[in-house]
């Protein structure tokens, strides 16, 4: 997809929340969340929030190929890392990933996110929105509406609603709160909540958080590429007038070199070439203040041993191409 398509999404998110039936299917669907039963007005103050966040964030577009590392990225951060509001390029941003991000829900459903929406509160508390674009990657979700749309009038009036919005819901985290575990362990008031209003008993689902917060660590790393993308003229007058910024950040993976041996490595004759997995690291820096500080940096994937031995690929491998 063309990256500017990321303007035309916010504003087609952004007209959609301008409908109050739109605007009551995200409050009913956040009501069915154990935070919010019985607070159908608080919903609808958060979702009529919306359009004031979507109003002052950043755009931001994730190439496909930069999905496949975000993701893993987050699955390999330490469960102490903490959320931080310094660590975000913007307190508000939409961001659209062209490779949805799969998140498992409690009742053990892969999703496809699409669209996040994220801002910070007043606390510098975390609060993140996420969607499923049904139009272009729909999930088991969407596929389950189309089905009943088929002999359900009601089904259809919905999906008309949404369009290509499928609300997947919202997550918070607390400043300075560690990120926690890649899947949420529910506690029993929330198993209660839903083996008493749903009916199951829900499952641990995947932990968003952890890829948000590798995104952003990710975007200040040279291994990926981060540049603007501006609108011609006649679009960035359309988003003017939608007050909508006329440019979208792109996040995009840079190549990485074949790297034979360490310095300083003892000279080994190996037998063969491997990859090193893609991990974190603790980097000594110096901060602004001249002071010795650290920061989490990652190190891609690369490949290890002489060039003339040939290479052999364990089971399992995580491949980053483009």
């Amino acid at each position: 997809m063309r990256v500017v398509e990321t303007l035309m999404l916010a504003n087609d998110l952004k007209a959609k929340l301008s409908h109050s039936d739109f605007r009551e299917v995200h409050a009913v669907h956040l009501t069915q969340d154990p935070r919010f039963h019985d607070k159908i007005g608080q919903a609808r103050d958060m979702v009529e929030g919306m359009t004031t966040i979507l109003n002052l964030s950043s755009m931001y577009f994730v190439k496909a190929e930069m999905t496949d590392l975000v993701t893993f990225a987050g699955e390999r951060l330490e469960e102490d890392d903490v959320v931080n509001v310094e660590l975000a390029p913007t307190r508000q941003g939409f961001v659209y990933f062209e490779k949805p991000v799969p998140l498992r829900d409690l009742r053990g459903t892969t999703l496809n996110i699409n669209a996040l929406l994220w801002h910070f509160t007043n606390k510098n508390d975390l609060v993140v929105y996420m969607w499923n674009d049904q139009y272009r990657t729909p999930d088991p979700v969407a596929y389950q509406l189309r089905e009943q749309a088929e002999t359900d009038s009601n089904a259809v009036k919905f999906l008309e609603t949404i369009g290509r919005w499928g609300f997947v819901g919202m997550l918070a985290s607390r400043h300075g709160q560690a990120i926690g575990k890649p899947f949420i362990e529910h506690d029993e008031y929330t198993i209660n909540q839903y083996e008493t209003n749903e009916a199951f008993t829900p499952v641990p689902s995947g932990n968003l958080i952890r890829v948000l917060h590798a995104y952003w660590l990710l975007m200040d790393q040279t291994l990926v590429k981060v540049s603007d993308e501006h609108a011609d003229r006649k679009l960035a007058r359309t988003m003017k007038r939608f007050e909508l910024p006329s440019f979208v950040t792109v996040m995009q993976y840079r190549r990485t070199e074949t790297i034979g041996e360490f310095v300083g490595e003892s000279s080994v004759e190996w037998s063969h070439r491997w990859i090193v997995r893609g991990h974190w690291r603790w980097q000594p820096f110096k901060n602004d203040a001249g002071k010795d500080d650290v920061k989490r940096i990652w190190i891609a994937p690369f490949m290890k041993g002489p060039e003339d031995k040939p290479l052999i690929l364990t089971d399992k491998i995580y491949a980053l191409t483009r």
